[in-house]
């Protein structure tokens, strides 16, 4: 089996809303931020070395001293740099670290790389705390590239009483597909008085095999689109799952009308 090479990523695209200062420019030892760390301890580990960037940090001092990847703009959190990563060097595995981890030195990174196995996803440090993975200091592999798309496709939605979402795709070739509806805690709408859920079987499909959704409190009178009812709520999340997708499944991108 031939190993994908190894890219690594610092996402430093945050808002650091929490922390109301920038932490990528923390400094960390005298002279150092934290970014300037973190890019250090990636050197002679991987082929090459990049920053995860909002569009709008690009000439941000702490920043420009490095290669840069542009987040996504249509969504938010680490997932936006992965995403933005792989999209440009899409063979290429990733190991992606946080901008704020100070505490992590060379032999605990270097004991992730050795640990590395390509015929997973991704390889990560469970954690200590709750068990699971920890997905900021982590390697991902190309295969990764579909779950992260999966995970991608799950959003917030917002409506105000006039408002509807309208949503067009094309259904990937797979075995199934769905789209679904929830609340606050992802927890389903009431689908016995209401519609919202739909999948390949149940979905109406336009003459060129596309799929129109609409998302909206009240019946908007489209016959070839798919009302999805939000039963009463103005906000919660929405998802679309696939399952044995022949390819990497383009996003679709919501419309607020």
């Amino acid at each position: 089996m031939k190993i994908p090479r190894l890219h690594g990523l610092v996402l430093a695209g945050g808002r650091s809303s929490r922390m109301r200062r920038d932490k990528a420019a923390l400094e960390f030892r005298a002279g150092e931020t934290q970014l300037d760390v973190a890019m250090k301890l990636l050197e002679g580990r991987v082929a090459k070395a990049f920053v995860s960037v909002r569009a709008d940090q690009r000439d941000d001092a702490a920043r420009a001293r490095y290669p840069h990847i542009v987040d996504r703009g249509d969504i938010e959190g680490p997932i936006a740099g992965i995403s933005a990563a792989f999209s440009i060097y899409p063979d290429m595995a990733w190991l992606v670290l946080a901008c704020d981890l100070p505490f992590l030195d060379a032999s605990t990174l270097d004991t992730l790389l050795l640990a590395r196995d390509p015929n997973f996803d991704a390889t990560a440090f469970r954690s200590s705390h709750d068990g699971l993975p920890e997905p900021l200091c982590a390697i991902y592999e190309p295969a990764a590239r579909v779950a992260l798309n999966q995970q991608i496709a799950a959003g917030w939605w917002e409506l105000a009483s006039d408002q509807a979402a309208v949503i067009d795709f094309t259904p990937p070739a797979c075995r199934y597909w769905s789209f679904t509806l929830s609340n606050y805690w992802g927890q389903s709408l009431d689908y016995t008085r209401h519609r919202t859920h739909l999948n390949a079987r149940s979905a109406a499909r336009r003459a060129d095999g596309a799929v129109r959704l609409i998302v909206a409190h009240r019946d908007p009178g489209e016959s070839d689109a798919n009302w999805l009812e939000t039963a009463g709520h103005d906000s919660g999340v929405w998802q679309f799952r696939w399952l044995g997708a022949s390819g990497e499944v383009p996003i679709p991108t919501p419309r607020i009308l």
